[in-house]
């Protein structure tokens, strides 16, 4: 898929349109019902890897509406649409940079609550909170990985049996 087809994402329609092409929206024409079936359905979807958006085009006492449930769900590649990234790219390579984008970019047109779900990590959501003015206290461990406390030099058996750590000045 070219990039320049998805980049120019402007509405849910267009997004709609992309997920549809890459066979990950599942078009439910059927009359439902949306206290019994719906909820069911979408429950049903939601715990299968990889399962479908889902668009209910006919629900019983509402003619005409339409509802989107699932749109994300384990999709990576939907959540790629969204963000207007390549879909197939792995999470772990939705840079930080490109998290950080993301989030921005979301604030930008009013949406004021940001997250992320399957495959992200927490360098991601550290990316996005700094992106957005947000001083976040692994803050001070970016980007010198080596303070990380899990990848700092292991330790002596001394040293975890509670004695100091030299380097923070606290108890393990």
């Amino acid at each position: 898929m070219d990039r320049g087809r998805f980049i120019g994402i402007r509405s849910l329609g267009d997004w709609l349109q992309l997920v549809d092409s890459i066979g990950e929206l599942k078009r439910i024409g059927a009359g439902v019902d949306p206290d019994l079936e719906m909820g069911t359905i979408t429950y049903l979807a939601g715990k299968t890897p990889g399962g479908p958006a889902l668009l209910f085009e006919n629900i019983k006492g509402y003619p005409g509406r339409r509802l989107l449930f699932n749109p994300f769900g384990s999709s990576l590649n939907r959540l790629a649409l969204a963000i207007r990234e390549q879909p197939g790219t792995d999470a772990i390579q939705l840079t930080r940079g490109e998290m950080a984008a993301y989030a921005t970019r979301a604030r930008e047109i009013g949406i004021n609550y940001i997250g992320a779900c399957c495959g992200t990590v927490a360098h991601h959501i550290r990316a996005m909170a700094e992106a957005l003015g947000r001083t976040v206290p692994a803050s001070a461990k970016s980007p010198d990985l080596s303070k990380h406390p899990i990848v700092q030099q292991r330790r002596t058996l001394d040293e975890l049996a509670g004695k100091k750590n030299p380097g923070a000045g606290r108890a393990w």
